[in-house]
């Protein structure tokens, strides 16, 4: 527990125990009352984004009982603008979870796709040349099949498992940009700053 310790009306320290102390263990000053008070704090917290809030603090009431630690938070000038890049950031941080966003692994990305499309339009049945496909062929054997839960056995199957992974891919990267989108309005059309960090902190990201 937190105690303050008094001395001519104000708090000069501050000593902690493990549990409480009892009252008849506790020095008298001159006025008579203990020396060390237990402290209630109000207003702190360590979920607050310093480039968002700013925090003052703390002011201290005392009483013959108590010390109330009091602390306030204020919205920057530049609060709101602050959230709106924060929510871009926070899209980008989820895209990445799914996907590397290096210009060699997006052409990557590109290129494979096209070969698994066109893997996929040629008739069942029709050889594939060794060398036709070189993206599709280096998952052979190491990427694996969700549906299987073990590598992929050739480029046919490695270029479903690729369209399935890209279409699911499609689909995530749509919520999040409706995501994305529709936060980033409702916190520049909200009535006060107050109103913004509510909304900017009870977003629900798609996985």
């Amino acid at each position: 527990m937190k105690y303050a310790e008094i001395r001519n009306g104000a708090v000069i320290g501050f000593r902690y125990f493990d549990e409480p102390v009892r009252l008849s263990d506790i020095e008298q000053g001159e006025d008579g009352l203990p020396i060390l008070r237990p402290v209630t704090i109000v207003g702190y917290t360590n979920d607050f984004d310093p480039e968002i809030q700013q925090r003052y603090g703390p002011t201290f009431a005392i009483s013959d009982t108590e010390v109330v630690e009091t602390y306030q938070l204020e919205f920057r000038p530049d609060a709101r603008q602050v959230m709106l890049r924060k929510i871009d950031e926070h899209a980008e941080a989820r895209r990445a979870a799914y996907i590397t966003a290096l210009p060699g692994n997006i052409l990557e990305y590109t290129y494979v796709y096209e070969e698994a499309l066109n893997v996929l339009a040629l008739p069942e049945g029709d050889p594939i040349p060794a060398g036709a496909y070189p993206l599709l062929e280096a998952d052979v054997g190491a990427t694996i099949n969700p549906m299987t839960s073990a590598p992929v056995q050739d480029v046919r199957e490695a270029a479903a498992v690729v369209k399935g992974n890209r279409d699911a891919w499609y689909q995530l990267g749509a919520a999040i940009k409706a995501t994305r989108l529709q936060t980033k309005a409702a916190i520049s059309a909200a009535a006060s700053d107050a109103d913004a960090f509510t909304i900017y902190g009870s977003v629900t990201w798609p996985a």
